[in-house]
């Protein structure tokens, strides 16, 4: 999730609602009709990211070390890309508005993206391994973990 700097936030309601009242002496100049006003719009690229937060929040709440919480939120991200492409793949198989030539070069592409999500997801299993290993993790952790690999 992004931080938000609440003093800087404050800093600037407080300079929009003075602009406001010097514009508009008989407008209402509380907080609370202010707050109340402000709209906030997020990013495409924003929302992803409070989503991916979201996403993990099992993850960032579990006892486990750092470390381990990294490596499982990578390989949780990796094979959400790898569903992707393999449903691209599938779609592409399935578009009968492809020449067979323009189907077969794409989808060597995807295979491609595909080997190499699946290279990283052993990468990334191997750091997990190493992170598990270095943590000495208790058989309840080790339970959490599997748990978490799991969802």
């Amino acid at each position: 999730m992004l931080p938000i700097n609440s003093s800087t936030v404050i800093g600037h309601l407080a300079q929009q609602v003075a602009a406001k009242v010097a514009r508009d002496p008989d407008a209402p100049a509380d907080m609370q009709t202010a707050l109340e006003s402000i709209k906030v719009t997020l990013s495409e690229r924003a929302k992803q990211i409070s989503e991916a937060g979201e996403k993990n929040k099992d993850i960032d709440e579990s006892s486990l070390p750092d470390n381990v919480k990294q490596a499982l939120k990578m390989i949780r991200e990796l094979r959400q890309q790898l569903a992707e492409k393999q449903a691209e793949l599938q779609a592409l198989m399935a578009d009968q508005e492809l020449t067979d030539e323009e189907r077969m070069q794409r989808a060597q592409g995807l295979q491609s993206e595909i080997a190499s999500l699946n290279g990283a997801i052993s990468t990334a299993n191997g750091a997990l391994l190493q992170a598990i290993h270095d943590a000495a993790l208790s058989p309840d952790q080790l339970q959490e973990m599997s748990g978490l690999m799991m969802a």
